[in-house]
């Protein structure tokens, strides 16, 4: 009997040692079991809120692409003062894939070089708006047809030939990013005209005829653009070096009401360019004076 009765006070009080040691880690197990909870709760609540400020977002332009641009003056007024229309394109996507899945706020403002946009001259559609949501969000405007890649179509007309202006466009919502180039409005010639346009590594001089075919010179004066030999009327030409050499320079016919686009790349993308014309010929040089 004290054999057993001694094993029943040894169990007991082993027992009670375990109770002792139980009740803390039980304790701990419950505080622990319930931080990791909170802390799942956090990661999901997280995971969630990256996923709704991570959305996508684009905003680009085909021609503000931080650029010079001409563009002829065509306009004539019943006072027959002649003025330029600027029309552009402002875009929720770089291309197919990559894509605005949020609506972008914008505005546009242009000024004169020197001017503010006070008092500018011109006017113009579209000059603030909102480019609808990828995948259909929203509601689809008329020059909205994609699904995903939206556009508006925004318009400036009333440029004054001969004037620089600066134009803007700025995404206000839900982020803000600026595009911007500068164009400028060439003096009208009544029977040929040339424009630049500028794609960062080359640049296309579009030159046209108006009532009157035009047997037309054009010179490389810019040092370092290479003239597109694929295009036959420039396969003799060679690289510009700031001279008017005859290996510089081709003479082509355009009939009249005709157009052709000579392309150049650059050899420095940093650079910019005009296009002049004086009587039948064309010219293209570098801007010097930005």
């Amino acid at each position: 009997m004290g054999k057993q009765k001694k094993k029943q006070e040894y169990a007991a009080k082993l027992w009670n040692r375990i109770a002792r040691v139980r009740m803390p880690l039980t304790v701990v197990c419950i505080l622990a079991f319930g931080a990791f909870i909170v802390y799942a709760k956090y990661i999901q609540t997280s995971q969630y809120n990256d996923a709704v400020t991570a959305k996508e977002f684009y905003f680009s332009s085909d021609v503000l692409d931080g650029g010079v641009h001409e563009i002829p003056a065509l306009d004539v007024a019943e006072d027959g003062t002649t003025s330029a229309t600027l029309t552009f394109h402002l875009m929720n996507h770089e291309d197919q894939l990559r894509y605005s899945e949020v609506a972008v706020d914008y505005n546009v403002t242009w000024k004169e070089e020197n001017g503010n946009a006070s008092e500018t001259s011109g006017n113009g559609i579209n000059l603030s708006g909102q480019i609808v949501a990828g995948k259909g969000h929203g509601d689809q405007t008329s020059d909205q047809t994609n699904d995903k890649t939206n556009d508006k179509t925004v318009t400036i007309s009333g440029l004054e030939q001969g004037k620089t202006y600066t134009v803007t466009a700025t995404a206000t919502a839900p982020y803000t990013k600026t595009l911007t180039a500068t164009i400028r409005v060439q003096q009208k010639n009544a029977e040929l005209q040339a424009s630049v346009s500028d794609h960062g590594n080359y640049i296309e001089v579009t030159v046209w005829t108006a009532d009157k075919a035009k047997m037309i010179r054009l010179i490389n004066h810019a040092a370092g653009l290479i003239p597109d030999n694929t295009d036959s009327f420039l396969e003799n030409m060679q690289t510009g070096t700031g001279n008017s050499g005859e290996n510089q320079s081709v003479s082509v016919a355009l009939g009249s009401n005709a157009s052709h686009v000579f392309r150049f790349f650059k050899s420095n993308a940093e650079k910019s360019y005009t296009a002049t014309v004086l009587n039948d010929v064309v010219t293209v040089g570098e801007v010097t004076n930005e």
